[in-house]
């Protein structure tokens, strides 16, 4: 059996996706700075209280669904985004042209 990667190991046990150079909290949406060291010592000082009251599985479970939840939030924001990509290039063109058009010429 492998071991399981850093992105999985934080995924699973403490709720973070890695983002670039940053990791997010599935739990509370904060960054944190995308070291394993920083990544352990955000989730025991920060969510240790509010977990501490669950069984080792229902903790699992409870991270499993917050990172499920962000993943499929950040899905519908990305379809979003791409569906109405083309009236924002417009708007943007638009305005352009609005700023270029009011320029005063010396």
């Amino acid at each position: 059996m492998e071991p399981k990667s850093k992105k999985a190991k934080w995924e699973e046990i403490h709720g973070c996706i890695k983002i670039g150079t940053s990791a997010v909290c599935t739990l509370c949406n904060d960054s944190i700075t995308a070291r394993t060291y920083n990544v352990e010592r955000y989730f025991l000082t920060k969510h240790k209280n509010s977990l501490s009251t669950m069984m080792e599985d229902e903790k699992l479970e409870h991270i499993k669904k917050c990172v499920m939840q962000y993943t499929q939030q950040k899905s519908s924001l990305q379809q979003f985004v791409v569906k109405h990509h083309p009236s924002t290039k417009s708007s943007f063109i638009a305005s352009l042209k609005m700023v270029n058009f009011s320029k005063i010429h010396f």
